[in-house]
C-alpha cells in the first residue's frame, strides 16, 4: 500500500525562503565567530542576533552552528548556507550598483587591484586612457599581494586584478588581457660603498610572490650559487635601493621610465633576458559591468591574446 502526502507548495517554499537580512546577520556571524562581534559590527543588540538566527535555522529546518562558550563555528549545513548567502548577497550589491549607476545618476565606479610586482611605472598604461574617456567614472584602486587579489576576486571584492600569470589559477577566473613584461639587468652608475658585501650584493624580489619564484628559477638556471642578499616586495624599493649603491636587481624595463636618468642606475645588457606575462583578472562570467569593459578596452598595453586561466 502506498501512502502519499500532500503538501501545500507555497507552505514548502515559505519554509526555505530566508529573507536577505537574516542572510546577512548569517555571514556576519559566520566571518566574526562571534554572536557578540557580529551584533557590535551591524549595530544591534545580541539578542536581536540570537533571534534572526534561531528563526533562519527554525526556517531552513536544520541546525547551521555549532555553539560554544568561547567560539561559534559553522556545520556542513551552514558551510553549504554560506557560500549560497555569499553568492547572492554579492548578486544582490552589483545588480543594485548597476541600477544606481543606471537610473539614478551615480556615477560609475570600477575596483582594481594590482600586485605588489606591478612597478608604478606600469600606472598610467591601466589608468590614465580610462580617466581621459570615463572622467566621471570613480576608480578605486588596491595594492596588495597576488594571492590576496585573487581571494578579493573571488569574494566580489574587486572588478578586475592585475598580477603575473601563471599555471593554475582557479576556473573561476578570466584572463582578459595580458602583455609581455620584458626584464633588464641593472647596476648602481655611481660608486658602491667600500665594502665588498654591497659589490657583490643582490636584491630580489620576494620570493613567496608570482613573480619573485619565476625569477628566481630562471636566475638559478643561469648562476646557480647566487643568493639575494636582500628581498623587498616591489620593484620599485628594489630600484631605489639599486640606486643608492646597495646592489644589483633585474627589473622590468618598463620600470626604469619612471625615473629618467636621475634615479642612478645603468642598464647592463646581456644575451639572455627574462620575461613574464601580466594578466588583467577577472571573475569568469556572461555578464560584466559596461564600465569595466570600458576599463579593459582602455588598457594602452599592447593585446598579446588572453583566455580562461587555467
Amino acid at each position: 500500500m502506498y501512502i502519499i502526502y500532500l503538501c501545500d507548495y507555497r507552505m514548502t517554499e515559505e519554509l526555505f525562503r530566508p529573507d536577505l537580512y537574516s542572510l546577512d546577520v548569517f555571514q556576519t556571524v559566520a566571518k566574526l565567530g562571534s554572536f557578540t562581534g557580529a551584533a557590535r559590527e551591524l549595530g544591534v543588540t545580541q539578542s536581536a542576533v540570537t533571534r534572526q538566527i534561531q528563526a533562519l535555522e527554525s526556517r531552513m529546518g536544520t541546525s547551521l552552528m555549532d555553539r560554544t562558550t568561547r567560539r561559534v563555528r559553522l556545520n556542513a549545513a551552514g558551510e553549504s548556507l554560506l557560500a549560497t548567502a555569499e553568492e547572492t548577497l554579492r548578486t544582490l550589491d552589483r545588480k543594485l550598483e548597476w541600477f544606481a549607476e543606471t537610473h539614478l545618476g551615480k556615477a560609475p565606479s570600477v575596483a582594481v587591484g594590482f600586485s605588489h610586482s606591478i612597478p608604478h611605472a606600469h600606472l598610467p598604461g591601466y589608468l590614465k586612457q580610462f580617466r581621459r574617456i570615463e572622467p566621471s567614472a570613480r576608480l578605486c584602486v588596491r595594492y596588495d599581494s597576488g594571492a590576496r587579489l585573487r581571494e578579493a576576486l573571488l569574494e566580489g571584492e574587486l572588478d578586475l586584478a592585475i598580477f603575473t600569470v601563471v599555471k593554475g589559477f582557479p576556473r573561476e577566473l578570466e584572463l582578459l588581457h595580458s602583455f609581455d613584461d620584458d626584464f633588464v639587468v641593472v647596476t648602481p652608475t655611481k660608486e658602491a660603498p667600500d665594502d665588498e658585501n654591497y659589490r657583490n650584493s643582490w636584491l630580489a624580489l620576494d620570493s613567496q610572490t608570482n613573480a619573485g619564484k619565476l625569477l628566481r628559477t630562471w636566475i638559478r638556471e643561469l648562476q646557480p650559487n647566487l643568493e639575494p642578499s636582500v628581498e623587498l616586495n616591489s620593484f620599485d624599493q628594489i630600484l631605489s635601493l639599486v640606486g643608492l649603491g646597495l646592489g644589483s636587481s633585474i627589473v622590468p624595463r618598463r620600470a626604469l621610465r619612471l625615473y629618467g636618468s636621475r634615479l642612478g642606475v645603468r642598464v647592463v645588457e646581456s644575451k639572455k633576458s627574462f620575461c613574464r606575462e601580466i594578466g588583467v583578472f577577472a571573475r569568469a562570467s556572461r555578464e560584466r559591468q559596461t564600465i569595466v569593459e570600458a576599463f579593459v578596452q582602455s588598457i594602452l598595453f599592447g593585446w598579446k591574446g588572453g583566455s580562461r586561466a587555467s
